[in-house]
């Protein structure tokens, strides 16, 4: 296909395709876009072509490039961005999305937008000017809804043993939906870097004994719950009961 097979001759002359694949405007500019005059007026280059080519723009639509070259005419280049359309809308978010995403070679796709507070990464919405977690909007356009009552983990930030977490994590800026798992709040807490988190883990005591149904029970400490273990309970209270009898036969 040639410029002279869609195109008018006036406009086609003045279209260079002999640097790549585009069809590069020579001529005048609105600002850094092509400027043609059609039907008495002066409209964007890429305007004219589109309806010359598909037909009618619809009000509030807008076109643009597949290549990326602002100065491209060439039709199959060219895309309507009709945002009064839900699939305009995405189309238009995931321009949006993909503009500010850097790949990293670990696979996560790191924005570099806005974040929380957290560090996770965020996307403003229209309706009640609210953020929303990126990394859930990518999961359900890419995998599926996520489940009542489960949160995504991270599974990038899960295998890196040497992350610390918090707010300056980097992989809370990953959106890739292959690197988050639905889960429960519980497991998502269980699997994270905190000493709660640690110790939560751990399934034998400090001096080996299992924690498991008969040799657990559990406390409150410090507001929280902790696990005690029984066989080192009894052993402490074993070792106080002899204590005590040391001191009673030494004072006697």
């Amino acid at each position: 296909m040639t410029p002279s097979d869609v195109l008018p001759d006036r406009i086609a002359c003045r279209l260079d395709t002999g640097l790549c694949d585009c069809w590069i405007w020579t001529g005048p500019l609105i600002r850094t876009s092509p400027c043609v005059s059609w039907n008495g007026k002066s409209d964007l280059g890429t305007r004219v072509v589109y309806k010359i080519v598909y037909g009618p723009i619809p009000k509030g639509a807008q076109i643009r490039h597949r290549c990326g070259q602002s100065l491209c005419m060439r039709p199959d280049h060219l895309y309507l961005d009709d945002r009064s359309t839900s699939e305009g809308l995405l189309r238009a978010f995931v321009e949006m999305v993909t503009a500010r995403i850097e790949v990293l070679p670990n696979e996560c796709w790191h924005w570099t937008g806005a974040v929380n507070r957290w560090g996770y990464a965020v996307v403003e919405t229209t309706v009640g000017n609210k953020s929303n977690r990126l990394a859930r909007i990518m999961y359900e356009l890419v995998i599926g809804p996520i489940p009542d009552g489960l949160v995504l983990d991270h599974l990038c930030h899960t295998r890196d043993e040497t992350c610390p977490g918090g707010a300056s994590c980097p992989h809370h800026r990953c959106v890739n939906p292959s690197h988050l798992e639905p889960v429960t709040v519980a497991e998502n807490n269980l699997r994270g870097r905190s000493q709660w988190a640690v110790n939560a883990r751990k399934t034998h005591c400090p001096q080996g004994h299992p924690y498991d149904e008969q040799n657990t029970r559990f406390k409150k400490y410090r507001g929280g719950i902790v696990r005690v273990c029984k066989t080192c309970a009894r052993e402490q209270r074993r070792n106080a009961r002899r204590r005590k009898r040391e001191v009673v036969r030494r004072s006697g």
